[in-house]
């Protein structure tokens, strides 16, 4: 072979699928030490060696939250869960959950037992609210509604067959749910004189 007097180049190393020039550093793939390429050392796989972080949780009193966004529709049956935020729309049954607010048009049709329930969007169907019901001036709620107390700002709407719960009964539900609510219980009221 005849030298031209041409510097020969050595042959491009690869890099996965990426031509490397001889004697250039590349940056380690993560979970690899880095090699040196010029000496065509192999890539020796890294074991990490994290130390344990802990996963963030949710904030102190944050607790289990749903939240369905504008935009969203949400079908089925909804338990286990603190609280529940409705921005968009539900069809369900909502159980065994601390509070549900509807914002400013939310909607939410079907039956939910909870202990506080605040209403700015649409609430349609059956609600017993153990604590404290709350209607927004720019609440609709329709329906079967029971209620330990209520409270309606000037311009919020209800209808239907609304009524207060029965106070034993309320009582009892408050002492078998030890609910973590900011809401006192709705207190007794006082009996009529005959």
């Amino acid at each position: 072979m005849a030298d031209d007097g041409a510097r020969k180049e050595p042959p491009l190393k690869f890099k996965g699928n990426t031509p490397v020039a001889h004697g250039a550093r590349v940056p380690p793939t993560p979970g690899t030490a880095p090699a040196d390429v010029g000496r065509g050392a192999p890539e020796v796989p890294v074991i990490a060696r994290r130390a344990a972080e802990p996963r963030p949780g949710p904030l102190q009193g944050e607790g289990k939250k749903l939240v369905v966004g504008r935009d969203i529709a949400l079908n089925g049956e909804i338990s286990a869960c603190d609280r529940l935020i409705v921005e968009g729309e539900v069809n369900a049954s909502l159980a065994e959950c601390r509070e549900i607010e509807i914002a400013d048009g939310g909607v939410y049709k079907g039956a939910a037992e909870i202990e506080t329930a605040e209403i700015a969007g649409l609430f349609e169907g059956e609600m017993i609210a153990h604590n404290r019901l709350i209607i927004r001036h720019t609440g609709v709620v329709r329906g079967k509604i029971r209620y330990g107390m209520i409270e309606i700002q000037p311009g919020g709407l209800i209808s239907g067959d609304i009524a207060e719960l029965d106070q034993g009964a309320h009582r009892l539900a408050v002492a078998g749910n030890r609910s973590t609510s900011p809401f006192p219980p709705a207190p007794p009221r006082p009996k009529a004189k005959p």
